[in-house]
């Protein structure tokens, strides 16, 4: 784990997540742009390409045009569907997708127009994930 990731990784304590779940995110008493409306759970912006995401909620297919997504996880188990999006074929996609079950430290890079569906598996419906992004980003790029 890099530079930022194990940055993160020592600044992160329960309490930090208490205060994210409670809007009340600060990493050292900065505060960061938190977004609660994702049907997935939240998430809380750290810098242009780096989020933190809170996932509790119902899984949410995403596809990115413009951005590589590298997902590290941080706690609970998550499974990750990813494949190649066939245009008018909604089963051919489906068919297709690779499933991952990542594990608390585990990586998976997401190159852009690869369909992923970040599902939790955690047994208290709560997993957190590191996502990095590479690339243009832009919150309508989904």
């Amino acid at each position: 784990m890099g530079g930022i990731a194990s940055a993160l990784k020592n600044k992160m304590t329960e309490e930090f997540f208490r205060r994210m779940i409670e809007k009340e995110a600060n990493i050292e008493g900065v505060p960061y742009k938190t977004h609660f409306d994702r049907p997935w759970g939240s998430s809380v912006v750290l810098d242009a390409n780096t989020r933190l995401h809170y996932i509790a909620n119902e899984p949410s297919v995403q596809m990115h045009r413009y951005r590589t997504e590298d997902y590290i996880l941080q706690t609970g188990q998550i499974a990750v569907l990813r494949g190649v999006f066939y245009e008018g074929n909604l089963e051919k996609t489906i068919a297709n997708l690779e499933e991952t079950i990542m594990q608390p430290g585990d990586k998976i890079v997401i190159q852009p127009n690869i369909v992923h569906v970040p599902i939790n598996l955690s047994e208290n419906l709560n997993s957190t994930l590191i996502e990095i992004s590479h690339g243009f980003y832009d919150e309508e790029d989904v």
